[in-house]
């Protein structure tokens, strides 16, 4: 502590510190290195700034600056913010990264539009993307050890910093790109991933990109998410070629937003790794259950499904048939806007026996679903009981729920079940059984129909013994 506290400060050391920094010094160069990485920020790089770790320890004394300016490690890391590229000069940059020597290199640039002090009048997106290219040429020399990459940035000052990728990124793990407000250029951001076979996280948001199939690139990803697109070119059939192009990929998200109708193929795509799937749109014309139809999702563990403004159909399986036909465990599953059925709902249910959270939003959820989700009802009628394993469900924008009685009775019968002992009910024991369930430990209802009766009084089944999390209720 007393050593971060005289690192910051600007006064000279006083005759109570000169004893630490001289014990400091007798330690040996691992030692304070190790010390040193240590001070580095933890969740994010570092910035170039005089007052910002590195460069701070080389204004302590001769001993720390030999130690810090000859260490590859402290200089892998670089943050450049809208302030960090106002202020930085080149060589300074070329500094910073000569002492980096030949370790791998963690870039992040963040460029806005309106924060350049001057008083000429320009466009603020073409003077970025002018000083995103004079720090591009800088680091040109330096892409063949890029390991990271973080771009947020005008499509303008994107297009500048992209420009590494075509100079060569062998090393190349993580790419993360987020445009911001477009000025003037509206043309596709082109990715040339062509060099990065070691890619293994890919995150485009808010970008127009032409489509890009690189076999070599994919077969290593890990991590991959296109997100919210405008006028994207990316149809149903490219995003699920791309997705059959990725054999080991875990976690995928896309902003569907091209209403091109999928061709009709007899292509089947079965992603293994697959544990994370995201799919939301906006518009109305596209109904993704068709490209839903030719996926088959074994190792699935989270699902989220989100269609704004979906039309009203007479059935729509095609989140049941995916979950029947893929067998997986999943655990977390959350349905916004579907124009999916009281039966359709159910049978997603049924097929998801190990699902412990569960959302939806704007969807038919009947009274029938939470009669069955109570083990009370299980035993009498002799029955499995739906979703034995849940423990949080989130209900938003639902009309055709009502959180009557039969919420309350299902929330306390879990918890009866989960008991050891059996559970009272009006003088006699109540035997479950086989139906042992994990108890229901938060319920949040937002805006949705019915009135509020017997079981959603906190009295009737919240107490000490029942420790239940959370319940609310909001309009």
């Amino acid at each position: 502590m007393f050593l971060g506290a005289l690192l910051m400060t600007t006064k000279p050391p006083t005759k109570s510190s000169v004893p630490i920094l001289m014990t400091v010094n007798r330690l040996f160069p691992e030692v304070l290195l190790e010390i040193f990485m240590r001070c580095l920020p933890a969740e994010q790089l570092p910035r170039p700034g005089p007052k910002d770790m590195p460069l701070l320890f080389g204004s302590v004394c001769r001993t720390w600056r030999d130690v810090a300016w000859n260490n590859p490690r402290l200089w892998t890391g670089l943050a450049l913010s809208t302030v960090d590229l106002q202020k930085i000069d080149i060589e300074s940059l070329q500094r910073w990264l000569g002492r980096s020597g030949s370790s791998p290199l963690e870039i992040c640039i963040g460029v806005k539009d309106n924060t350049w002090k001057s008083t000429d009048k320009f466009n603020p997106a073409e003077s970025w993307a002018h000083r995103a290219g004079e720090i591009v040429d800088v680091l040109m020399p330096f892409s063949n050890r890029l390991k990271t990459l973080g771009v947020t940035a005008t499509i303008q000052s994107a297009m500048e910093i992209t420009r590494l990728l075509a100079n060569g990124t062998p090393l190349l793990g993580k790419l993360s790109i987020k445009i911001g407000p477009r000025v003037g250029n509206k043309d596709p951001l082109v990715l040339d991933l062509s060099s990065s076979t070691q890619l293994r996280s890919l995150l485009i948001s808010g970008a127009k990109i032409k489509p890009f199939h690189h076999d070599v690139v994919f077969q290593h990803i890990r991590k991959l998410s296109l997100d919210s697109f405008r006028e994207s070119s990316l149809s149903m059939d490219e995003w699920l070629t791309l997705l059959g192009n990725c054999p080991h990929i875990e976690k995928f998200k896309f902003a569907l937003d091209n209403n091109k109708p999928l061709t009709p193929s007899d292509v089947h795509h079965t992603c293994y790794s697959l544990t994370e799937f995201r799919l939301q749109t906006d518009r109305k014309s596209i109904d993704p259950g068709p490209a839903l139809d030719r996926l088959t999702l074994p190792a699935l563990c989270k699902l989220e499904i989100s269609i704004e403004g979906a039309r009203k159909l007479d059935s729509w399986p095609h989140i049941a048939l995916l979950l029947n036909r893929s067998d997986s465990p999943l655990t977390d599953l959350k349905i916004k806007g579907t124009p999916m059925k009281h039966g359709d709902f159910l049978n997603c249910l049924h097929n998801a026996p190990r699902l412990r959270n569960l959302s939806v939003f704007k969807i038919p959820f009947p009274s029938e679903i939470i009669q069955a989700m109570n083990p009370r009802n299980a035993v009498e009628k002799n029955t499995d009981c739906l979703c034995p394993d849940l423990e949080g469900i989130y209900i938003s924008h639902c009309d055709d729920f009502h959180w009557d009685w039969n919420l309350g009775a299902m929330v306390e019968s879990r918890w009866e079940s989960s008991r050891k002992e059996p559970a009272w009910n009006y003088g006699r024991t109540f035997d479950f059984g086989r139906h042992k369930l994990q108890p229901l430990r938060q319920v949040t209802i937002v805006n949705s129909g019915g009135t509020s009766g017997y079981g959603m009084d906190r009295g009737n089944f919240y107490d000490e013994n029942l420790q239940f999390k959370s319940i609310r209720y909001d309009w």
